[in-house]
């Protein structure tokens, strides 16, 4: 696609806005990974990550986004080098740009949602009628941090790394889940893990998402 025809920005985006991070654990025998790609385990489980993601102006795109990483993953390169990174299952958001964007530069399959803010968190709806309600609740104080994340998604016979770097004020936060429909293939593999109930309130951040990198 022409760059200019393109309807999201070149990277880096440097995003800002509010976030939710609620770890997971599912079991090993439950995990869906690419050929070639190997979990990162502890003690049989997969440890993954849900994150509902506010991105705010001044964001060169506007829009919410829930992601779930079921764990951290490891590859092998053609140079017997490895590399490691989160694999995304699911990722919803409200915006055909960031849609665009996240399936053309760093091959995460995004796909559409409606979202909707309540009192005690989110509900997100799938394009198949499937639901998903986070609650949360900020608590403790509000601490200054930094952090950085990469996830690797298989492209034909390589990979695709994404890499961001974060600071934020962070909060503890309490979460819990309900699913309508958990049979959704949306759904899949998320229904089946374990949310714990204490995770992190990003209250605000400043977020920079690399260009991508090719691995092979």
């Amino acid at each position: 696609m022409n760059a200019a025809a393109r309807p999201y920005p070149e990277p880096p985006w440097d995003t800002y806005g509010t976030a939710v991070f609620c770890p997971t654990l599912l079991r090993a025998e439950r995990l869906v990974l690419p050929v070639g790609v190997q979990p990162v385990l502890r003690w049989g489980w997969a440890v993954g990550m849900l994150a509902y993601v506010d991105y705010r102006a001044p964001s060169p795109l506007e829009y919410q986004e829930l992601v779930w990483m079921p764990c951290l993953t490891q590859v092998t390169l053609r140079s017997g080098k490895r590399a490691r990174g989160y694999h995304v299952a699911l990722m919803l958001v409200d915006s055909e740009a960031s849609l665009a964007g996240g399936r053309e530069l760093w091959k995460l399959p995004k796909t559409l949602a409606s979202f909707r803010r309540t009192s005690s968190g989110v509900e997100v709806r799938a394009e198949d009628g499937a639901t998903l309600s986070l609650n949360t609740r900020a608590w403790g104080p509000s601490i200054p941090a930094r952090s950085s994340l990469s996830t690797l998604q298989r492209d034909g016979e390589g990979y695709v790394r994404f890499r961001g770097r974060t600071e934020a004020r962070v909060e503890l936060a309490r979460a819990s889940l309900a699913h309508d429909r958990p049979e959704s293939p949306v759904w899949a593999g998320l229904a089946e893990a374990r949310l714990l109930g204490v995770g992190a309130a990003l209250t605000s951040f400043h977020a920079t998402m690399l260009p991508p990198e090719s691995l092979v």
